[in-house]
């Protein structure tokens, strides 16, 4: 049997990580950014601080379309550049295949500035090819870089230079909602525990919470691992925000850890079996 544990829900947001990418528009992939204008922004700096003509960044889009909201995207592109003094152009390749599009770019001569890499392997890659290039001279007296903790600095460094950036490193919620007038009608009050989860999740998939007495209702859902992180962390065990790898941030070490280590990732994923193959966890998830 399970040791009674709480279900937490708030989790740490790892990393995308954002680079400058050391290739120019159309030309030779080794070849560096040369930034060609001097700019002070007022209140940020009192050091001139190189730019380019137009700074690029390429990100991926998580949510909603690339076209949606043109205005709007407008309006921003002008308030910053009023506030900056910098003209910014966002490039959105495709979220799907995005790291193959955005590799057809830098293997092309078209990708230059900010790019979004998702994982070391894309950056040691790039490092190894010569298309990114070390951040350490621009970032040596940022006093907002060196305010960050050390393994954060470190965390794409190889052999001492600083190749990317994480784009995120803060604190977020997991909310896991629950049909309250399916709780009422079973005569069940919200889970605190993962042994209460389980019963919740049992008797929506079996007890015919909706009352139309049709099989038709199923306990849990997830979007892949992303919404089962609280189950995890109340085995101790934390994954990324996105779900999709073991390594975190864990606050109360204040060291990264690799969960899959640990016994109890292992007690989690039997958790979740069950969860599976009792039928009480989407098939599709």
């Amino acid at each position: 049997m399970l040791r009674k544990k709480t279900i937490t829900l708030t989790v740490l947001v790892l990393l995308i990580v954002s680079l400058p990418a050391a290739c120019q528009t159309y030309g030779d992939p080794r070849r560096k950014i040369r930034a060609r204008d001097a700019t002070v922004i007022q209140g940020l700096t009192d050091v001139p601080t190189e730019f380019p003509d137009v700074l690029k960044i390429t990100r991926c889009l998580y949510f909603g379309d690339t076209n949606e909201n043109s205005e709007l995207k407008k309006e921003f592109m002008q308030e910053f550049r009023e506030k900056t003094g910098i003209n910014l152009e966002v490039i959105y390749p495709p979220r799907t295949n995005y790291m193959q599009k955005v590799n057809l770019m830098i293997s092309s001569g078209e990708l230059d500035g900010i790019v979004n890499f998702f994982s070391t392997y894309n950056i040691m890659e790039a490092a190894e090819n010569g298309t990114i290039e070390p951040l350490n001279e621009y970032l040596k007296d940022n006093a907002n870089w060196n305010g960050m903790p050390e393994q954060q600095r470190n965390l794409y460094a190889i052999d001492g230079k600083i190749y990317g950036i994480s784009a995120g490193f803060e604190w977020n919620s997991f909310t896991r909602s629950f049909r309250k007038d399916w709780l009422d009608r079973l005569g069940l009050a919200v889970p605190e525990t993962v042994e209460e989860l389980f019963e919740v999740a049992r008797a929506f998939t079996e007890d015919d919470p909706d009352g139309n007495n049709i099989d038709d209702t199923i306990g849990l859902t997830s979007s892949r691992y992303w919404n089962l992180q609280d189950i995890f962390q109340a085995f101790g065990a934390r994954l990324n925000n996105t779900g999709d790898m073991s390594i975190a941030w864990d606050p109360d070490s204040g060291v990264w850890q690799d969960s899959m280590l640990k016994p109890e990732m292992a007690a989690a994923l039997q958790y979740i079996k069950e969860l599976y193959e009792s039928g009480y966890l989407d098939p599709g998830f």
